[in-house]
């Protein structure tokens, strides 16, 4: 399950330089707001804005006169926009529409991209064996033509993977993903599979792998803060468990991400071994 925020509150209190320093704000105060269609959609009981009073009508009117070309993209773009809204949506229905159409015409990166949301709607479904299928599929034609779909595939096999506690494969998987999306420069999601990769070594016990990949998300300024925070994270999690822990530098990384508003990414794991580094280190 994930959670919609339909409300927030930003209590803003820090500048930050270019260097990343941040200093108190002269005048401090706090930002609100509430997004009128997501509220709407949690009094309505439905899983998504689109699926609302609001939008509803406009998508079946579209429909409605659409010839099959038109329903197939639709269904296609409707998924991508689920998936961009944080909607896990377990029915094949809307996926199967594009599958169907794409199979045998219109782009190979449209049926590529069909195929990875029918995959993303069983593994959602939590029918594994299912999504494993149509990865596969979508993986061997992503290798001709779309790249980045490719590395989306491959993370999405590391999760089934994950799940099914086969560190092997999920780690493989993860590692190509790293290769393809560093092949086409993007940044974003080269961060995204290096964290995703650390942990893997981690478990698989490739501290010193693990390290390296950490080191360059925590090191650089580039790194969007989000990742940066799960890096040092991680990094201090990898400090208290490898063959020769380092108590100290463990708890200074953990002291450092609480002080920088990094408890909204600690676990109960990362609370138990940095109360172990604490033990340690006396």
């Amino acid at each position: 399950d994930r959670w919609v925020e339909i409300w927030n509150l930003v209590f803003t209190e820090l500048y930050q330089d270019e260097e990343g320093n941040q200093s108190p704000l002269e005048k401090k105060n706090v930002d609100t707001g509430m997004g009128l269609e997501r509220i709407t959609m949690v009094c309505q009981g439905v899983t998504s804005t689109f699926e609302t009073d609001l939008l509803r009508p406009i998508l079946d009117k579209v429909c409605e006169l659409s010839g099959k070309e038109e329903k197939a993209k639709h269904a296609l773009l409707y998924s991508m926009a689920l998936d961009k809204n944080y909607v896990d949506v377990s029915d094949d229905s809307l996926a199967q529409t594009a599958v169907k159409y794409f199979r045998k015409k219109g782009s190979p990166k449209y049926y590529i991209r069909s195929l990875y949301y029918l995959g993303l709607s069983y593994y959602y479904a939590k029918e594994y064996d299912k999504a494993i299928i149509e990865f596969t599929r979508a993986e061997s034609l992503a290798k001709k033509c779309d790249s980045l779909y490719l590395g989306f595939v491959k993370v999405a096999m590391s999760d089934i993977y994950s799940i099914n506690y086969n560190s092997v494969e999920e780690q493989r998987c993860l590692e190509e993903a790293l290769n393809v999306y560093t092949s086409i420069n993007a940044e974003y999601y080269v961060a995204v599979a290096k964290m995703r990769l650390a942990r893997a070594y981690i478990n698989n016990e490739y501290y010193d792998r693990a390290k390296c990949l950490l080191d360059s998300l925590t090191h650089s300024d580039k790194i969007p803060y989000n990742i940066r925070r799960h890096a040092i994270r991680d990094l201090a999690y990898l400090y208290s468990v490898q063959e020769k822990p380092n108590p100290v530098l463990s708890s200074d990384l953990y002291n450092e991400l609480l002080e920088n508003g990094g408890e909204t990414v600690m676990t109960l794991r990362n609370y138990w071994t940095w109360a172990y580094a604490l033990c340690l280190s006396g």
